[in-house]
């Protein structure tokens, strides 16, 4: 939390203390509209009193007829309990989804077999908010787009149809879809590291003229389990997502989304350490180049301090055996260091 040094209002983020510092005692509204010359402080602001107040599009609810300027207010409108949509859902009439697939995979790689497909929506599960078991079933499973590593790895590819989105509504309506692709991943799996990134395009007005940038906002790895909340896990990302364009936007860059490419949903598998021991031996077409010299230390957790030891005092005899090191253990002060040794105290 942040708060203002004026008035003492507090705020989730810089960029929303820094808008309320400029609207309500700076005053400063550098950004006129060109139709009726009013002025706001942000140009995401501009854009949105655009598409509100003066685009001639009109959006209508497919369901009960109710038209809107904005896909965000369409979006709130069937969220509530007054559109008809509720009563679709509850009869469980659901569009299919229209997935692009990557082109970097093959069609014939990518095709699904009836039967398949018919497997997969018989053993499907729905998910919720609150017990991961409530959301409508989705008549197909996303297909990888990417995947590597015998499919240990995979990438998903959901594209947005709907330019007139901000991303925090975009991620809200691909919420499903990604939550499926974890469900169905942790299938085959018990344990993954999730990812999401969202890819989009940025523009801002310079003397030379329009500039266009191509940016991603992305999560870190997360770890996902069988006994974890999928819903809340993609409401925590998409939080971190959200939070990191507007600190994009608000850094004074003058930089304008102007549209929103994908979700780009990354799975892997994930197999933490278990036993006594973080030895893992190396894939036999490296040991066979003898390029390398893994120390094998399978009573204990101290491989980092082994392959160091093993670098600075190279042994000629049974260089890949702890007993060729421990002369040297006193040589070397490794206090402070964890073992297994995480990447940050390396």
């Amino acid at each position: 939390m942040v708060s203002c040094n004026v008035c003492g209002k507090c705020f989730n983020t810089n960029y929303n203390l820094k808008r309320h510092t400029l609207q309500v005692h700076e005053k400063k509204y550098s950004h006129q509209c060109p139709d009726c010359s009013k002025k706001f402080a942000q140009p995401s602001d501009l854009k949105r009193h655009k598409d509100s107040v003066h685009s001639a599009e009109k959006i209508v609810c497919e369901f009960c007829g109710t038209s809107f300027t904005r896909r965000d207010n369409l979006l709130h409108h069937l969220n509530n309990g007054n559109c008809q949509r509720k009563l679709q859902k509850e009869a469980g009439k659901r569009k299919r989804l229209d997935l692009t697939i990557s082109s970097r995979k093959k069609k014939s790689q990518l095709s699904t077999s009836a039967e398949n497909s018919a497997a997969v929506l018989e053993n499907s599960t729905t998910v919720s908010e609150n017990s991961d078991d409530d959301l409508e079933k989705i008549s197909l499973p996303p297909k990888e787009s990417e995947s590597a590593f015998q499919k240990a790895y995979k990438s998903f590819n959901l594209p947005n149809n709907d330019s007139s989105l901000g991303i925090k509504e975009f991620l809200l309506l691909r919420k499903e879809e990604t939550v499926f692709i974890f469900r169905n991943e942790l299938k085959t799996y018990k344990s993954l590291k999730v990812s999401k990134w969202v890819h989009c395009i940025y523009s801002k007005e310079t003397d030379a003229g329009k500039m266009i940038k191509n940016v991603e906002f992305k999560t870190s790895n997360n770890e996902v389990f069988q006994e974890t909340n999928l819903v809340s896990l993609y409401d925590t990302m998409s939080e971190k997502i959200v939070k990191e364009s507007e600190d994009f936007e608000g850094k004074d860059s003058g930089w304008t989304l102007d549209e929103i490419l994908r979700l780009e949903v990354r799975t892997n598998r994930y197999s933490p350490f278990r036993g006594s021991s973080s030895f893992i031996e190396v894939p036999k077409q490296i040991a066979e180049t003898k390029a390398i010299i893994n120390v094998i230390s399978k009573k204990d957790s101290q491989c980092f301090m082994w392959s160091v030891l093993a670098a600075l005092y190279p042994s000629a005899n049974h260089p890949n055996k702890t007993s060729s090191y421990v002369t040297h253990l006193n040589k070397l002060n490794f206090d402070g260091i964890s073992f297994p040794t995480p990447l940050n105290e390396v």
